[in-house]
């Protein structure tokens, strides 16, 4: 109907001449040939030049057209039971149409939603997720989070990787090469840049989403929370924050908490702190354990507490299991507890002093 040809993927060439049949029962008026891996040279051949020729409408054909076919007029995909293709698989696949300056369109075909894999719901969102020009790594990225990346210490390409996802595995694997940085080898790295500090633990009582009412793709929604997540520094977070306004109106006060908590962690994740967390009016500050992070305790902790006490807010100490916790007291709303933390923050951003000599 948009004047264009259409490639049927379905990769069972037992059937393939049956679900051709089918499609002519739903599209009589619908020219419709077949193409796949086993029939000869000359035949597949003549096939695709009828098709690039525009002899017929719709190529029903296996996953042979996956590379190296070029049909202009190619403006839909449509992948028959696609949660049997991989990730790579269909972007290659979906690569096929829109190679000209026509509009084209790549429908996923599955038999049921609910009965899919975890695993099959992720490439499919995965598929839906990077649509746009040049996604390719962001689908590499996510495939080898789907699959895992196998044991990437030893020779052998296998391992728990699967199980835990790629990011998690390379957040222990960062903790496990710091650790052995610090406790085996720590004279050859005298005067080299600070070792990574764990993770800082967030909470605050404020509601703190992206609503459905404000962006209603779920897809959408997912990847602007990756972004707040990634965001490394809080000027990232502040165009973020414009971008939002610009796409979809203006900023509701859930989406605002959301950011000032980013920012909230990533401050706190600069000075090494263990946990930050916001609620009855009050900062919670906390430390982390002197074997778990020995650098803080070496470097930062002196002039941690002098800020401390440079704040003009009342503030209690307390030692609870090992770890110091800071309690600042009358912080009201979510914007006074950045003001602290970024006070704070002033630590952070002072040099480190080269280790004496």
């Amino acid at each position: 109907s948009r004047g264009g040809q259409v490639f049927f993927v379905h990769n069972r060439v037992q059937n393939i001449e049956e679900m051709a049949t089918l499609v002519r029962a739903i599209a009589p008026g619908v020219r419709v040939r077949v193409g796949h891996g086993q029939m000869t040279g000359s035949e597949l051949e003549s096939v695709m030049h009828d098709f690039k020729d525009r002899k017929f409408d719709v190529l029903v054909s296996t996953t042979i057209v996956e590379s190296g076919v070029d049909i202009p007029n190619a403006n839909t995909m449509i992948l028959n039971n696609a949660q049997r293709f991989g990730l790579g698989a269909m972007h290659q696949l979906r690569g096929r149409v829109g190679r000209s300056g026509r509009k084209a369109y790549c429908y996923l075909l599955v038999p049921s939603v609910a009965a899919l894999t975890r695993e099959a719901k992720q490439r499919l969102q995965a598929v839906e997720e990077y649509a746009e020009l040049g996604s390719g790594f962001n689908i590499a990225m996510r495939d080898l989070d789907i699959r895992g990346a196998g044991n990437m210490l030893g020779a052998e390409q296998s391992g728990f990787v699967g199980e835990l996802g790629f990011e998690a595995y390379q957040r222990i694997l960062e903790e496990a090469v710091q650790e052995l940085r610090h406790e085996e080898f720590g004279s050859l790295f005298e005067g080299a840049p600070p070792p990574r500090a764990a993770e800082t633990t967030l909470d605050i009582e404020e509601d703190a989403l992206i609503p459905h009412d404000y962006v209603a793709n779920s897809v959408e929604r997912l990847n602007l929370y990756r972004r707040i997540a990634d965001a490394s520094e809080p000027s990232e977070l502040a165009e973020l924050r414009d971008e939002l306004g610009d796409r979809f109106g203006t900023v509701p006060t859930e989406v605002d908490h959301l950011i000032l908590g980013a920012e909230l962690r990533l401050i706190a994740q600069s000075l090494r702190l263990a946990r930050v967390q916001f609620k009855n009016q009050r900062l919670f500050l906390e430390t982390p354990k002197p074997e778990d992070d020995p650098f803080f305790y070496d470097h930062t902790f002196q002039a941690f507490l002098g800020q401390c006490e440079s704040m003009k807010r009342r503030y209690v100490l307390k030692d609870s299991n090992r770890k110091l916790r800071i309690i600042v007291q009358d912080v009201r709303t979510l914007d006074a507890a950045l003001e602290v933390m970024r006070h704070l923050g002033k630590v952070a951003a002072s040099p480190i002093p080269e280790p004496a000599i």
